[in-house]
């Protein structure tokens, strides 16, 4: 089994890991130093931090949550090396509560890092006023605030940025269904779940019969009101855990989580019955043909999607307005 992972890394990832890097290449000189100097709790804690960090982000990088072990391990280390630090260092220790609150927004959720960067203040602002004078102690701790506020608003941004650019990069446009890019990706967290659990998974594929003599007779626009209404029955109709896609024009499919064929052909019948009698399109009946096919156990993924379109055309190149399973 290859170590690498097979997914491109997300954002929070690549930014994980990159912290775990930096983290490397600058603590380290100073776990160094700590010991040198005669400091070894101090160089103990920072090299700690090094080593909780490279772990934490391997978990991420292979797809394990890392959120637990932030909050009941890093968190509380950081805020213990930070006090150790202040009261041996004075302000020099002060100085570490800028990249440990910034480094907060960067390994934990937002309400995580908001919860933390809280606790560094009231772990950092009492030992502020040991070790400062007043005037000092009090822009120390302003100036603490001012950046974790700063951070946050910065890190909402660029999540939303990332929301959205998400959004547009798996999703199809007109309808809002998951698109082809994301589908491979899909079928083989598919195959994987069926290969741990032994849970049936079927692929239902179907495209709208006729579709081009729509777009003709009645217009593109029409042609689009179609697929976004046939998309919106799709939404009301399915389970959450079921992935809907929209794979080409008038091309759909559908990977059904715990069904097995003889149950997915029942419910593309369904389907193909609700449709051929709703009436998203007034003028005439629009009908669907499909085809089932259960993930079997040599299937790669190419084969399985396959077999799925082999008996979708089947059903087109046999009357049409069918589910062939």
């Amino acid at each position: 089994m290859s170590l690498l992972p097979e997914k491109p890394l997300d954002f929070r990832v690549k930014a994980n890991l990159g912290l775990a890097l930096a983290a490397v290449f600058i603590l380290t000189p100073f776990s160094v130093n700590n010991f040198v100097q005669g400091r070894p709790v101090l160089g103990l804690g920072s090299f700690a931090i090094v080593v909780v960090l490279g772990f934490r982000s391997w978990r991420m990088w292979r797809g394990l949550d890392a959120e637990r072990l932030t909050l009941l391990v890093l968190v509380p280390s950081i805020l213990l090396f930070l006090s150790l630090s202040i009261q041996n260092q004075g302000i020099v220790g002060i100085f570490w509560s800028y990249p440990a609150l910034m480094a907060f927004y960067i390994l934990l959720s937002e309400r995580s890092a908001i919860l933390a960067n809280l606790l560094l203040l009231v772990v950092v602002a009492p030992q502020a006023w040991m070790v400062l004078d007043e005037n000092l102690a009090w822009r120390a701790v302003a100036t603490l605030l001012a950046v974790s506020v700063f951070a946050a608003i910065f890190i909402h941004a660029i999540a939303i940025a990332h929301g959205r650019l998400e959004k547009l990069a798996t999703t199809d446009s007109l309808t809002g269904l998951l698109n082809r890019a994301t589908l491979m990706d899909e079928i083989a967290d598919a195959i994987e779940q069926n290969h741990r659990s032994a849970a049936p998974v079927t692929l239902f594929a179907f495209d709208i019969d006729h579709f081009k003599s729509i777009n003709d007779s009645f217009g593109h626009a029409r042609g689009d009101d179609v697929l976004v209404e046939l998309a919106e029955l799709l939404r009301t109709r399915f389970r959450r855990i079921d992935r809907i896609f929209r794979t080409g024009g008038e091309e759909f499919l559908i990977i059904l989580s715990g069904t097995d064929e003889a149950t997915g052909t029942m419910i593309g019948e369904e389907l193909r019955e609700k449709i051929a009698s709703s009436q998203i399109l007034r003028e005439r009946p629009v009908t669907i043909s499909g085809g089932i096919a259960s993930l079997l156990p040599d299937d790669s993924a190419d084969a399985w999607l396959q077999r799925a379109d082999e008996r979708m055309y089947e059903a087109k190149n046999t009357g049409r307005n069918r589910i062939v399973g």
